[in-house]
């Protein structure tokens, strides 16, 4: 009898893990080298690729076993994790730079980008899940 990983076979948990890193490993890089701030709009891919990574995470770790609304699911988890970023980005440039409002245009379009990816991705999953069953 084989044990059967949450995330389903080690091909799903590896792309899993080196698009997350991969992800993040982008992100710092241009934070680094302030390219968040000198070009326009960078965030953008982040954001929609973040959202669709939230999502499918959250899908096949979570939503596919335990929820009869699969994709309402996922996406509510997906603007959870979005406005939490955007919290931890809000506390950290308030920090820095003084007091600002919390829903600015770049944080709401920082969460419609995000949602944008999430739902994408929810619904390739669900597509996947309903072809495989």
């Amino acid at each position: 009898m084989t044990s059967r990983h949450p995330l389903g076979n080690g091909i799903q948990v590896f792309l899993l893990l080196s698009l997350g890193v991969s992800l993040c490993t982008a992100y710092i890089i241009c934070l680094v080298l302030g390219q968040l701030v000198r070009i326009p709009n960078i965030d953008i891919p982040f954001h929609l690729a973040g959202g669709a990574w939230v999502a499918w995470v959250a899908y096949l770790v979570y939503v596919k076993r335990h929820s009869s609304r699969p994709f309402l699911v996922t996406v509510v988890l997906v603007l959870l994790v979005a406005f939490a970023w955007e919290a931890g980005e809000w506390t950290i440039t308030t920090a820095e730079t003084g007091p600002r409002p919390f829903f600015n245009d770049d944080t709401l379009r920082d969460v419609f980008f995000s949602t944008v990816g999430g739902v994408v991705s929810a619904a390739l999953c669900l597509i996947g899940y309903k072809r495989s069953h």
